[in-house]
Parts: structure tokens; C-alpha cells; sequence
């Protein structure tokens, strides 16, 4: 469409308008306008927007906002000489424009309209959701990142999302498990089921990372795509490897114990007879006997501790009387 088609259409559209710059200058509006507000040209053209939004009874947080969006579709509300209106702003991209250009039109509430805010309302919630949130949120498309929140910037360790946007997903995931992460992106792309959560390793500006993350297929920008929502669990991993060597520490400590107290008993034997035969200074063969057995128990229960600090893959077992070992023990 050209400019002098597209500049006939505007004036000619009963629906209140302004086309102006993404820099704020306004380049032309409509007579329907110009009606609305009750204005003349010379008080609105050229000039930039902010310097108007008195005149137009738009908040300047509604504004900074709207240019802040990168949607090509936003909705605020207004209030104008008592009557409700909803603008509508839609970025527009023409070749014959150097530059994007931003259309507002002014249209009165419905309730057609009051579903289309609400659903406008509720996306604008869940992309400030996405933005504040500090788990990692990243959209690929064939791999490659098209959108990160700053939580995701943060966890790969940079300082903008435009050091990451083009780039390769893959080139931040560990080489072990770049396969697995490759065969769920795939399965998931085809909608065949996939774990709800997996765990891998990234490669970060701050060092390997382990992290936990869920995937779902999406439509971003027309084309299908994957948004990760990932959790770094570093520090978690390390808490439980913490809280497993803790374990493991307490076991042996109370393993100790126990050994300890089975090599006390027979040693108290081995003590005592030690000591009958030093008062007797006689050679007793019967005691003799006592300490030599209790001596092996010794070096069987030592021998039992070897195995579970370097257990074998066979056990070579032994018969041995029953009432034999009774006697030992109640002796």
C-alpha cells in the first residue's frame, strides 16, 4: 500500500488514530481525532508524544510501559470527556516507512473488549511473572535461544540476554549429556512423551552447573519451539552430597564402636589369663588355649572390618561346630 493510499484510508476512518515515530514524534492524525479531543493540527503534529499525554489523558506509566513492549499489540484504557475508551496500539511495519511506526486508535468499550483486555491483562501478568521470576526461563527454536528472562541471563553467567539470543542452546549443555538433551528435544518436538523433569549439567561463565529444568512444546512467533524452565540446583547437589558423606561418617563411627567393643572383651580375657599365669608363674596349657582363641577372634573381627572397607566377590565359608562356638561364648 502506498503512502498516498494509506494517508486517504487513515483520514478517511471514523475511528480516532495518531501515526507517530517509535521516537515519539507524531507525524499525522485523523479528523476523528482531532474531534474526540477537540484539538487542531498545530497543537499535536510534530510535536512528541509526551509532551501531549495531558491532552490525550494518558498516564505517562501506561505510556513508558507500552514503549517498552515489544508486542506488536497493546491496549490501555482511558477516560475522555466521561467516556470510556479503549486505545489500541499496533506497531507497524511498512516498506515504505525507514522505520517502525506506531498507530493508536481510540475505541469505545464492549464487551468483546472486555475479554480482549483480560486476556491482555493476564498475558502482560504472566510475562512479569517470566521476567521477576528466579528460576531460568529460555525459549530455542531448532535450538537456538530466542528469548531468555534475567534469571536465565544470570545462570549462564552473563550480564545481558543480547550476549545469548542467536545462539545455540547446545553449546551451553555438558558434552555427557548434550545426547540425552538432543533425543528429548527431538521426542518432544514429534509430541512423543518425555520425562517431566530432567537433570544435566551446563556450561557456564561461572563453571559447570547442575541444573533441573522442564520442557514444553510451544508456538513462538508462528514457528514451534521449546520453553525451558530451569532451576539451578548446584548448591542442592551439594547439600545432599554433604548430608551423604555426614551419613556415611556416622555410620562408620558407630561401626567403630562396635568393633571396639568386640575387640575389648576378648583382650579382657587375654588380660586376665596374662595376669593368672604371672601370679601362678606355672605354664598352663588350658589357658594357653583360652588366649590363642580369643587371639583369632581378635583377628576374625579385624579381618570382617578389612572386608567391609575392601569387600570381595566371594566368601569362602566354613563349617563349624555350634556347640563348640556356644562353649566359647559362654565361657
Amino acid at each position: 500500500m502506498g503512502k498516498f493510499l494509506f494517508r486517504q484510508l487513515f483520514d478517511l476512518s471514523i475511528v480516532p488514530a495518531l501515526v507517530m515515530k517509535q521516537n515519539g514524534e507524531i507525524l499525522f492524525v485523523n479528523d476523528a481525532f482531532l474531534t474526540l479531543h477537540r484539538l487542531e493540527n498545530r497543537e499535536i503534529i510534530g510535536k512528541n508524544f509526551n509532551e501531549v499525554l495531558h491532552l490525550l489523558s494518558i498516564k505517562e506509566e501506561e505510556f513508558a510501559q507500552m514503549m517498552e513492549s515489544n508486542e506488536k499489540f497493546t491496549l490501555i484504557n482511558t477516560n475522555i470527556h466521561k467516556h470510556f475508551l479503549h486505545i489500541y496500539i499496533h506497531r507497524l511495519e511498512s516498506p515504505e516507512y525507514e522505520e517502525r511506526l506506531l498507530v493508536l486508535q481510540w475505541k469505545e468499550f464492549s464487551q468483546n473488549v472486555q475479554k480482549q483486555e483480560e486476556i491482555i491483562r493476564k498475558m502482560k501478568q504472566y510475562k512479569q511473572f517470566i521476567k521477576q521470576s528466579q528460576d531460568a526461563f529460555i525459549v530455542t527454536v531448532d535450538g537456538v535461544i530466542q528469548y531468555m528472562n534475567p534469571a536465565g541471563v544470570r545462570l549462564l553467567g552473563g550480564k545481558k540476554k543480547e550476549d545469548y539470543i542467536g545462539k545455540s542452546f547446545f553449546e551451553f549443555i555438558h558434552p555427557d549429556h548434550l545426547p540425552f538433551v538432543q533425543e528429548r528435544m527431538h521426542d518432544l518436538l514429534l509430541g512423543l512423551p518425555i520425562e517431566p523433569r530432567a537433570e544435566v549439567n551446563l556450561l557456564t561463565g561461572r563453571g559447570i552447573v547442575s541444573i533441573e529444568s522442564s520442557a514444553t512444546k510451544v508456538n513462538f512467533k508462528g514457528q514451534n519451539a521449546i520453553q525451558y524452565f530451569i532451576r539451578d540446583v548446584t548448591d542442592r547437589k551439594h547439600y545432599d552430597e554433604m548430608v551423604n558423606q555426614s551419613e556415611k561418617l556416622t555410620i562408620v563411627s558407630k561401626l567403630a564402636a562396635g568393633v571396639a567393643h568386640e575387640i575389648r572383651n576378648p583382650m579382657t580375657a587375654i588380660k586376665g589369663f596374662i595376669q593368672l599365669l604371672k601370679a601362678s608363674k606355672q605354664y598352663n596349657e588350658e589357658y594357653s588355649d583360652i588366649m590363642l582363641e580369643e587371639l583369632n577372634r581378635v583377628e576374625s573381627i579385624i579381618h570382617e572390618f578389612l572386608t567391609l572397607a575392601k569387600p570381595k566377590k566371594e566368601s569362602n565359608y566354613t563349617q563349624k561346630s555350634l556347640q563348640h562356638i556356644l562353649r566359647h561364648v559362654t565361657l
